[in-house]
């Protein structure tokens, strides 16, 4: 700083320069100023722009608890955490500049690490960036590599002066969780069985409720299944399904499923979860009804579902409820068949949770699994025994009615899927998955082409206690899908019964089930 040209520079010069002032002030901007040098109270209220701005001045000297002017806090500072890596952005503080005067000029920020508890200084902790070049990281982070997983970790920024004065900023906390592969591989024989792989390779085998008991699995602590759990909402009583990300391969007739709790290279966004173009991007968590629709629409017990409609009359009557609510569709139905053939590695979902169906002669009132103390199994008094069932909650995924599928229709080129719900559709805007046999499927293809990784069948010499045993029907002229079972008795339903009919076709064993997706 140049030769003070008055009282106040002079003043401010020995502020800023620790040195001492002994004349007495001769205005209130004086006194202000010499209230700071000497540490001592200026209790009167400011009567001027400056006088304002000097007592700030005091504010920033006071708050720095040692009589020294610090800088403001870092703004926007952020974390994203990519695997073990963790991305940080945050903006530099201005220079404390006071009539034309730089009181504190920015040198630098640094960002100190420390596992476990926040870093007290600059000295407290790993010290991985000592940024001076003036919002380097403001748009692209630093990276930090090479996190540890499960470990919490607290990052702090601290900005300095060119005098080397710090604040204590901003403090940012990260945990790096481990993504955990869990997977299943059909070998393409005649067995409904699949073999475990990756992480569950020797997970036992789920044991679900019979009788409206208790039950066990291995996959009940896990992400995304521990997350499948009941609450309401508008459309009533529904069960939220966390993100997974997924991966299909083939090696001829061998089908392998494999589901991670985070993203992966080669993986991809569970179906229901995934961008359908409606302008919300990917989900976080999802929600399907716990039970088929009532008359009013809504997931709800106590009162038979609604049947006898077209699959178009279900569709609007469902979304009315809710912009954010749908009919079930194709995308929601492979998503559950991705989580169930992982965690239950077996394609006869009747022999491994219960025979479902129900009565043999009419629909009955829902909520007959509520009395469950587990959240998947029968009400029957053994699985061979036809009753009701749940998978994860979700009651009636093949017994009392059979629910139309939405987002998909057939033609005569085949399966066509649409994502988008606002173009949910009997006949038009989907895109072709391909051709399914028609019958019990003996061999799947795998198709990425109508917007997600899917299986599909391409021939049907099996039966209903081989290969997938769920029949799965196809018919050219008659184009909206519908899937599980109804309270008809019988073992060719199932999670991955497929069968269709016509769109104008209202008949008493097809229900309805929504979804939503916010």
């Amino acid at each position: 700083m140049s030769d003070p040209q008055s009282r106040n520079e002079a003043l401010i010069e020995a502020i800023i320069n620790e040195t001492t002032y002994t004349d007495p002030p001769q205005s209130r901007n004086e006194a202000i100023l010499k209230s700071i040098l000497d540490e001592t109270e200026y209790t009167k209220a400011p009567q001027s722009r400056m006088e304002d701005l000097l007592i700030q001045l005091k504010e920033y000297i006071e708050e720095g608890g040692d009589g020294k002017i610090r800088l403001d806090d870092v703004d926007n500072a952020d974390i994203t955490l990519t695997g073990t890596t963790a991305s940080i952005t945050w903006k530099d503080p201005e220079d404390i500049i006071i009539q034309e005067v730089v009181l504190a000029e920015w040198a630098g920020t640094k960002v100190v690490r420390k596992a476990g508890s926040v870093p007290t200084s600059v000295d407290d902790g790993v010290l991985i960036v000592d940024s001076t070049t003036r919002d380097e990281y403001e748009s692209a982070g630093f990276e930090d590599e090479g996190l540890e997983y499960e470990v919490t970790y607290y990052y702090r920024f601290f900005p300095y002066t060119t005098k080397g004065l710090v604040t204590n900023g901003t403090v940012k906390e990260v945990t790096a969780w481990a993504t955990h592969i869990y997977g299943a591989e059909w070998d393409g024989t005649s067995t409904t069985a699949w073999t475990r792989t990756d992480e569950s390779a020797l997970f036992t085998d789920p044991v679900p409720a019979v009788n409206n008991g208790n039950g066990s699995s291995p996959f009940d602590s896990l992400q995304p299944w521990a997350g499948m759990t009941v609450s309401e909402r508008t459309g009533g009583t529904v069960v939220s399904i966390p993100k997974f990300w997924y991966k299909l391969s083939q090696t001829g007739n061998k089908i392998k499923v494999q589901i991670a709790d985070g993203a992966l290279d080669g993986y991809s966004v569970s179906p229901a979860h995934m961008d359908r173009g409606d302008g919300s991007g990917e989900r976080d968590t999802v929600y399907i009804g716990r039970y088929h629709c009532a008359s009013d629409y809504k997931s709800k017990p106590g009162v038979k579902p609604v049947a006898s409609i077209t699959r178009a009359t279900a569709r609007s009557s469902i979304h009315n409820l809710n912009s954010k609510i749908w009919q079930c569709d194709f995308a929601m139905r492979f998503t559950l068949w991705l989580l169930y053939i992982v965690e239950f590695a077996d394609w006869n979902s009747q022999a491994k949770i219960g025979y479902g169906c129900g009565n043999n002669s009419a629909t009955e009132n829902m909520g007959s699994t509520d009395g469950m103390t587990y959240h998947t199994g029968t009400n029957a008094s053994n699985r061979t025994t036809y009753g009701h069932v749940q998978y994860r909650h979700i009651e009636g995924l093949w017994d009392n009615v059979c629910d139309w599928c939405d987002g998909c229709y057939y033609n005569s080129s085949g399966l066509n899927i649409i994502l988008k719900p606002a173009s949910f559709s009997d006949s038009t805007g989907g895109t072709l998955m391909g051709k399914p046999s028609s019958g019990y499927p003996s061999k799947f293809i795998i198709s990425s082409v109508a917007g997600f990784p899917a299986f599909y069948p391409t021939e049907a010499s099996g039966s209903n206690s081989s290969y997938s045993c769920d029949y799965w029907s196809y018919g050219s002229s008659n184009p909206c899908l519908f899937v599980g079972g109804n309270y008809n008795q019988n073992q060719s339903c199932g999670l991955f019964y497929v069968n269709y009919t016509g769109t104008s076709n209202t008949n008493g064993h097809i229900g309805c089930r929504l979804q939503e997706l916010p």
